[in-house]
């Protein structure tokens, strides 16, 4: 490790890398990195990995990739699909309760002149702009 001050080498740095593969984060570790990508995001210093990757996909592309999603989807079981549609739905409801996500979407929906999803199953709140 460097002196306070000294920039790592990059030898140093693989090194590092290496000896971290495959050891898992403590859920300390997690919440602090998760915090630390929050607040850089917030400060805009943080470029999400698809910003401007619009319309990148070819419309033999979008097929391709659909027909495989499909594909997946039919060779599961009702109990998994039963399962997955479950975690989609919890996350649905994670995300919307979450009030700054809910301003955020709010703020969007409405500069794009469109309504906000109405679910009257969501416990948190109605979801329509009045």
């Amino acid at each position: 490790m460097p002196k306070k001050g000294e920039k790592t080498s990059e030898e140093t740095k693989m090194k590092m890398r290496v000896a971290a593969l495959g050891r898992k984060r403590t859920p300390e570790t997690r919440e602090k990195l998760s915090n630390t990508r929050k607040r850089l995001s917030l400060e805009g210093k943080l470029t999400p990995w698809n910003k401007g990757k619009r319309d990148i996909y070819s419309p033999e592309t979008k097929q391709k990739i659909s027909a495989g999603a499909k594909k997946v989807w039919q060779n599961l079981s009702s109990e998994e699909k039963l399962k997955l549609s479950q975690v989609r739905r919890s996350t649905f409801e994670r995300m919307w309760a979450n009030e700054e996500f809910y301003k955020k979407m709010r703020t969007v929906l409405l500069a794009n002149n469109k309504k906000i999803i109405s679910d009257p199953a969501l416990p948190v709140r109605s979801h329509t702009l009045e």
